[in-house]
């Protein structure tokens, strides 16, 4: 069997409307992908309410917000509450970031079974495309 970098192609490419339309929709999901990935900032507050932290979709830190009375927090309280609002935001920004790739990838699982491609992301798993 001919292997291609996208995987092991099972049958000529068929260049016909279906295709077309699929790969149209393809790029259409990954530009609007694109753009709600370069958009996400996600915020949350640490279960003290000290705290509130924004990152991005990479789940970088991009904000730190503190509420007046951590003025008189110790250092511990205030660091423990940093990274509790950091790790919550990582996961729900995490979370967003799955959401918007998902339609992305079934789209392309089905062009790639359109085209005779086994998608490598889904190698040893008994279930092509």
């Amino acid at each position: 069997m001919e292997r291609t970098w996208l995987g092991s192609r099972r049958e000529p490419l068929p260049l016909d409307s279906q295709l077309l339309a699929a790969f149209a929709e393809f790029q259409q999901q990954a530009a609007d992908m694109r753009s709600r990935l370069e958009a996400t900032r996600v915020a949350a507050t640490s279960s003290d309410g000290l705290v509130e932290a924004t990152v991005d979709a990479a789940g970088a830190l991009a904000e730190i917000r503190f509420a007046p009375t951590a003025q008189r927090c110790t250092g511990t309280q205030l660091a423990n509450a940093i990274t509790e609002a950091a790790k919550a935001a990582r996961a729900q920004a995490r979370s967003d970031c799955d959401a918007a790739v998902g339609p992305v990838t079934e789209t392309a699982n089905q062009l790639m079974g359109m085209l005779g491609i086994d998608p490598p992301w889904l190698a040893g798993q008994g279930n092509g495309v």
